[in-house]
């Protein structure tokens, strides 16, 4: 796992990574290319650094209103703060922030978002909290992610709720460390993909396929 400053290095790496080396496959009809079992680690993660190297400011908004909202904020049916605060009836975040007070140190502040069972599964699979040095570091396991399109506000989202759980427990923020199971880019998505690498420095014909 390649650890980086800035998150938005690490999108641009691997949407380049993707476009490069990803294989093609097909899923509900739609075509995409897909490199499993991608970690991402960065240092900072700032909405203007994903801003300026291309990512669309509306779909990141989008997504931190995913993540904010208790309500399914179109055009998603299912919402994911409703996850975090009220999953199964319980305040996911609040539990988190309690295990950290009372054992700082502990290796099982982890939460779940999946039901056994349901047929509808989020994205975002388990999330795992770790204070080392003072510092939290937050990891995340994802089931799939659209590097293009969702990842950046993902990462900023995840983010947020990294520094207000730090900020609760009364440590440092630490790394922002991401697991994917499935890092794709939508066929429909390439030219921008390819757009964005050659805004930053990665040349159209590095991305032909």
């Amino acid at each position: 796992m390649i650890t980086h400053d800035r998150f938005a290095d690490a999108w641009i790496f691997w949407l380049r990574e993707i476009m490069q080396a990803g294989n093609d496959v097909t899923d509900d009809g739609e075509r995409l290319r897909e490199i499993l079992n991608v970690s991402i680690s960065a240092h900072t993660c700032r909405r203007e650094d994903f801003i300026a190297s291309g990512a669309d400011e509306d779909r990141l908004n989008l997504m931190l209103a995913k993540y904010r909202s208790s309500a399914p904020v179109r055009p998603y049916t299912r919402s994911y703060g409703d996850l975090f605060t009220d999953h199964m009836a319980v305040n996911q975040v609040d539990w988190l922030v309690k295990r950290l007070r009372a054992k700082p140190e502990t290796k099982s502040a982890t939460i779940g978002f999946h039901i056994p069972g349901e047929d509808w599964l989020s994205c975002i699979s388990l999330i795992d909290c770790k204070i080392r040095n003072n510092a939290m570091h937050l990891n995340i396991a994802y089931r799939s992610q659209n590097v293009l399109a969702s990842q950046p506000g993902n990462a900023c989202a995840l983010r947020d709720l990294q520094e207000e759980i730090a900020a609760a427990v009364g440590v440092r923020v630490g790394a922002l460390t991401v697991h994917i199971f499935s890092a794709h880019i939508y066929e429909r998505d390439w030219d921008s993909a390819r757009d964005i690498l050659s805004r930053n420095g990665v040349t159209a014909g590095e991305v032909t396929r």
